[in-house]
This record gives C-alpha cells, sequence and structure tokens, in this order.
C-alpha cells in the first residue's frame, strides 16, 4: 500500500501545480492524503481492497426540522447527478453530511486521477453552497433550497 500513496502523492503533487495553487494545499498524515481548496477539506485515502476514496464533509445537520433537511437531501442523492455521481452520506459519529466518491486503483491513471478530482472538488464546492444555512430557507413543509 506504501507504493500506491506514494503513487497518489504524485499524482496529486501533479494536480496541483497543474491547477490554482494557491487554493491547494497537500497534506500526508498516517497515509491518508488531504486536499484543502477554498472551504472545502477533502480527504483522499486508499483502503486495502485497492479502491480510492474522495470524500469531504459538507454540512452540518440542523437542529430543527431535520426531516425535511433529510429528505433535500434524499433528493440531492437520486441517482446521484447533482453530485456528479457522488452519494451523500451522514457521519454517525459527528452528524456531517459527508459526499463520497470511490475508484477502483487500477481504473486511474494520473490524467484520469486529475480529471476525477478536479469534479469532485467542483461539485463539492455547489453542494456545500446548496446546503449553507442562508440558502437552506424554512417553507411550509421545511427546508428548501432555493438558488
Amino acid at each position: 500500500m506504501g507504493d500506491q500513496a506514494h503513487l497518489l502523492t504524485n499524482w496529486l503533487y501533479a494536480f496541483l501545480r497543474e491547477h490554482d495553487a494557491a487554493k491547494l494545499a497537500p497534506s500526508n498524515s498516517n497515509g491518508v492524503l488531504g486536499v484543502a481548496y477554498g472551504t472545502l477539506d477533502i480527504v483522499i485515502e486508499i483502503d486495502p481492497g485497492d479502491w480510492v476514496y474522495f470524500h469531504v464533509c459538507l454540512a452540518s445537520v440542523p437542529a430543527i426540522d431535520q426531516l425535511s433537511f433529510f429528505q433535500e437531501l434524499l433528493h440531492l442523492n437520486v441517482l446521484c447527478i447533482p453530485t456528479g455521481g457522488a452519494p451523500l452520506a451522514l457521519d454517525p459519529d459527528d452528524q456531517q453530511v459527508v459526499l463520497c466518491r470511490r475508484f477502483a486503483l487500477n481504473d486511474l491513471d494520473e490524467e484520469r486521477f486529475a480529471s476525477e478530482l478536479a469534479a469532485f472538488i467542483q461539485h463539492a464546492d455547489h453542494i456545500k453552497t446548496l446546503l449553507s444555512p442562508d440558502r437552506l430557507l424554512p417553507s411550509a413543509i421545511g427546508f428548501s433550497i432555493h438558488p
């Protein structure tokens, strides 16, 4: 797994050189890679089954009207179209909404890694904006996402 983490680190640094490095900053702790992009802290990791995961916390579950909030999350999750194929989940430990994406390591090369990471960042940023408290406005039936 060390060689795979090294390979992903090299791909990540190549991605950083190619993109706006002022907004992206890599970190490596315990074999897990992190990318800070604006308000997003994206985690990239490899599991022993040779899967690569991208995941990022996007929002906290609100204290009020949770049922409506979860209905909106399910709406966003339908076919995962608004999320770019990445499902939304709930971290049971800290009640954070998490966007996750999984890839088989064997299906990735440097170009596809960079393309998938850029798309993940774009979708995560968009969904985080949709889930921001100022855009989740109480409606007659609960929370509603307003553009």
